[in-house]
């Protein structure tokens, strides 16, 4: 049976009564205030665990059954899970045949009396079905690691001359059935609401380390662009934080806050030296000789001036309204070495 059980059913009571603290904050102290963010971190890793304990209950049970009854779901949760859901007719005695086909995504549903229609997402003829349907598999799963791979299946199948920030956009655009992208963008969007963009920038940057900010900062924008538009996955109080962070440039004590924060600095410092440009190599010469305490001190200090020059830059190529700018100005960095085409 897939019903909600009396603990779960608990926690859900929980989670609104915490949603109604947190409007409460907001409207009495604003976006800023500290206890409306604790409670607003609350409420997301509580919405990250419903989720994910979700997907993961489907994916083991769904093997081991093939005719449902209308009684064996909680038709409130099934609608949120899957938005073009038609329960109308259904009822206790429904029965629900369900085909499990070897590497299917989609699940095509027969009632004997009124019937239950999960409309199947149309694809393109010839050629193109066949890269559209290879990018819907492969982005069913592994979502994060496989978002290289399915930007270079899509600059091959639709031969187009993009740089893969737009090319990621449009296989979002092209798939708007996936489950696991908006997952992925509410990750990024939380990242930046609660510990500002360096945050979220590490985030994306773990997955895609071979990437300049710049297209980074092109996918945070496209991702919380669209975490304003969903309501339904979001709080009004989330929505309403991220677009006065989108819209309103951050102040100079905001960035120097980001920019001292010791983890973020150990995680830039690490992709600095993993791309080759934590150019210290002067003060090495100049330490040669020194006692190893006085070198060793040479060398941190002129690492933190790096890693901190760098933090603000990551800081602004993450800032929509300065990042535009710098792309008019420096253009944006091609992927020859990785395969992708020249802007």
């Amino acid at each position: 049976m897939l019903k909600l059980s009396m603990d779960t059913k608990d926690m859900l009571e929980y989670r609104k009564v915490l949603q109604q603290k947190c409007d409460k904050a907001f409207k009495s102290s604003g976006p800023l205030d500290q206890k409306y963010l604790r409670l607003q971190k609350q409420l997301d890793i509580m919405d990250m665990v419903f989720d994910t304990i979700f997907v993961s209950t489907m994916n083991e049970v769904a093997p081991q059954f093939a005719v449902l009854t209308g009684g064996d779901f909680d038709i409130p949760s099934l609608k949120l899970a899957i938005g073009e859901f038609s329960s109308v007719g259904l009822t206790d005695d429904t029965q629900v045949k369900i085909d499990f086909k070897a590497d299917a995504e989609e699940v095509k549903s027969t009632a004997t009396e009124a019937p239950v229609i999960v409309p199947e997402a149309s694809n393109p003829a010839g050629d193109t079905a066949d890269y559209v349907e290879e990018l819907r598999k492969l982005l069913s799963r592994n979502l994060a690691k496989n978002i290289e791979p399915a930007i270079e299946l899509y600059l091959k199948g639709t031969g187009k001359n993009i740089l893969p920030a737009d090319a990621w956009t449009e296989i979002k655009d092209m798939l708007p059935d996936n489950k696991l992208i908006p997952q992925w963008d509410i990750h990024i969007a939380t990242q930046y609401r609660l510990d500002g963009p360096i945050a979220a920038f590490i985030a994306i940057k773990k997955w895609l380390p071979t990437w300049d900010a710049v297209e980074i900062g092109r996918i945070a924008e496209d991702t919380i662009k669209r975490i304003l538009k969903d309501t339904v996955r979001n709080t009004p109080t989330a929505i309403t934080q991220l677009r006065m962070q989108m819209e309103i440039p951050p102040t100079k004590d905001q960035k120097d806050v980001w920019s001292h924060n010791q983890q973020f600095q150990e995680a830039i410092k690490e992709f600095l030296y993993a791309e080759h440009r934590m150019n210290i190599g002067e003060v090495i010469k100049k330490a040669a000789g020194k006692k190893a305490a006085e070198k060793a001190a040479l060398i941190a200090t002129a690492e933190k001036e790096i890693v901190l020059k760098e933090a603000k830059r990551l800081i602004a190529c993450m800032t929509p309204s300065i990042r535009t700018g710098m792309e008019r100005s420096y253009g944006r960095k091609p992927y020859v070495e990785k395969g992708y085409p020249e802007a």
